[in-house]
């Protein structure tokens, strides 16, 4: 293989390569910075995406538009207790407190 070949191969392989940088945006939902991927880091990154939503929620964005939250177990538990707990506490019609 010439250098030269050798230096266009290398070339190509750097191209490919894609840094993973996750955005922090500020929400208000959360009452904290989240962090925010593209669909595509998500994708080729998923292991990370999984450590980084054990610890914080993440958003991954589809052409710029947030489309879904990853988000712990431990997390989603305690939200849908809330709501649970809410959802009893709602007086049902014709019923009185």
């Amino acid at each position: 293989m010439t250098l030269r070949a050798r230096v266009l191969r290398r070339w190509k392989q750097l191209l490919k390569f894609r840094p993973f940088w996750p955005q922090v945006v500020r929400t208000g939902f959360f009452e904290r910075d989240m962090q925010t991927l593209s669909a595509r880091d998500a994708k080729y990154n998923f292991g990370r995406l999984i450590d980084m939503a054990r610890s914080e929620p993440v958003t991954v964005e589809k052409h710029g538009r947030a489309v879904v939250v990853v988000l712990a177990v431990e997390e989603y538990e305690r939200l849908k207790a809330i709501e649970l707990e809410r959802h009893e506490n709602v007086p049902q019609s014709g019923e009185k407190k």
